[in-house]
């Protein structure tokens, strides 16, 4: 998505991160980015200033590596992995700022909950998570199997035309 263009939820994101630094100048603001894919994103947000993490089950250390020396102002750093399965160690503490492009819908509702709850316990009173959810509706969920299911149940492929059209190969929960 963040390859595509920036839109309104980035660029909420990069206000809150300038709002930080103003707010706060002498506290980096932490930023993750989960599964932040090719990282446009965290570039942006770290030419903001902000200290990124940036997590994708896709390597990106050559991207990561390529552009760190162009930021002065803020830092990357990049955990190839699973979310779900990162060492507390690797976490930022505290946790400013959470985004996500879409990346969620790839859990199981108990799981992204499960998630969310411990990225709570790293978390100010100050942050704010800053999330793009595909829901039954968009386009692609009108056809979702599990579309009047309670979402707790929802995880499932969508329709092979609707994944064809949206590249979206993998289980998906839609809210």
């Amino acid at each position: 998505i963040s390859q595509q263009r920036m839109d309104a939820l980035d660029i909420e994101c990069l206000k809150y991160i300038d709002d930080l630094n103003r707010l706060y100048p002498d506290d980096p603001v932490r930023v993750v980015d989960l599964g932040g894919g090719g990282g446009q994103q965290s570039k942006r947000m770290a030419d903001h200033g902000a200290e990124v993490l940036l997590i994708d089950l896709t390597d990106q250390k050559r991207f990561i590596e390529t552009i760190k020396p162009l930021h002065a102002k803020g830092k990357i750093g990049f955990v190839q992995s699973d979310v779900r399965s990162i060492p507390e160690s690797q976490w930022p503490n505290p946790i400013d700022c959470i985004y996500s492009q879409r990346a969620l819908n790839y859990f199981t509702y108990s799981d992204c909950l499960e998630l969310l709850i411990r990225l709570r316990g790293r978390s100010r009173e100050r942050t704010r998570l800053f999330f793009s959810m595909g829901g039954v509706k968009a386009e692609y969920g009108a056809d979702y199997f599990a579309r009047h299911t309670p979402i707790e149940r929802q995880f499932g492929r969508l329709s092979p035309e609707m994944s064809a059209k949206h590249g979206i190969h993998a289980e998906i929960c839609l809210y």
